[in-house]
């Protein structure tokens, strides 16, 4: 509940989740949830480039 209080005060972006199937991006998407607040799930595994770009295009 702390982490979905914290997002509720924090602007309006998307929140990017960047992890692999883990307890703390399970949570991390619940808060998510919980806040109200878009999230990306974001792989380890992907390139740096794409990850980039998918930050960039999730600022508004």
């Amino acid at each position: 509940m702390k982490l979905a209080m914290a997002l509720e005060n924090e602007g309006t972006e998307p929140v990017i989740i960047y992890g692999h199937k883990s307890v703390r991006m399970l949570i991390s998407i619940l808060a998510c949830l919980f806040a109200n607040r878009a999230y990306v799930p974001v792989d380890l595994y992907l390139p740096v480039e794409r990850i980039n770009k998918i930050i960039n295009q999730t600022k508004n």
